[in-house]
């Protein structure tokens, strides 16, 4: 717990960042070892426990509850003080987690479909080959966030259905490979061809 007093996020939660921010938490608790606080694994304990017939305090769940309580001032201390207010009746960190995830998550069916539309209107144009690749990558992310991941070879499809008609022989070559395409190696065969 001397590591949870110590921790920081270093932004403020908002719709346009929660991706960035949910990273940096989750990483932050991984690397700490109290993810389970959020993902529901690490569950509270009774407050109290029988020993010896008669009722004492429980431990194990103080060392929960410290936790817990350390983790939720984390969670709102990394948002506004309009968010925390809204968020601030929870009183466990998963049950905080499950909201902040409802809230920001949008998984509708439409939020999902525009993500798509917007994937498959995606062109180069003018922009960068890396500038293109890393918008399409962020539509692709923001659609693994929300438990919708695209397979390498859908983000390679999208990738290349936005490239000019300058690319077509590479983007030829790349569709007949045998293995897919990871992003990273897409991006070096892409910029080595321009």
């Amino acid at each position: 717990s001397s590591l949870l007093l110590n921790a920081s996020i270093t932004f403020k939660l908002s719709r346009a960042n929660y991706r960035a921010w949910k990273c940096q938490v989750t990483t932050l608790l991984s690397g700490i070892q109290v993810m389970g606080h959020i993902d529901g694994t690490i569950s509270s304990q009774s407050p109290t426990i029988i020993q010896d017939g008669s009722s004492t305090p429980n431990p194990q769940y103080t060392n929960w509850f410290t936790i817990d309580q350390l983790i939720i001032n984390l969670l709102l201390s990394a948002m506004t003080e309009a968010n925390s207010l809204s968020f601030a009746s929870y009183d466990t960190a998963r049950s905080l987690w499950v909201a902040i995830e409802a809230q920001y998550a949008n998984t509708s069916r439409s939020h999902v479909m525009s993500i798509k539309n917007q994937l498959q209107c995606c062109t180069k144009g003018d922009k960068s080959i890396t500038d293109y690749l890393f918008s399409v990558k962020s539509l692709a992310d923001e659609l693994a966030v929300i438990d919708k991941s695209l397979s390498d070879d859908d983000v390679t499809l999208y990738v290349l259905n936005g490239l000019g008609a300058e690319y077509r022989d590479i983007a030829a070559s790349i569709r007949t490979r045998e293995h897919p395409f990871t992003f990273e190696e897409l991006h070096s065969h892409l910029l080595a061809h321009d």
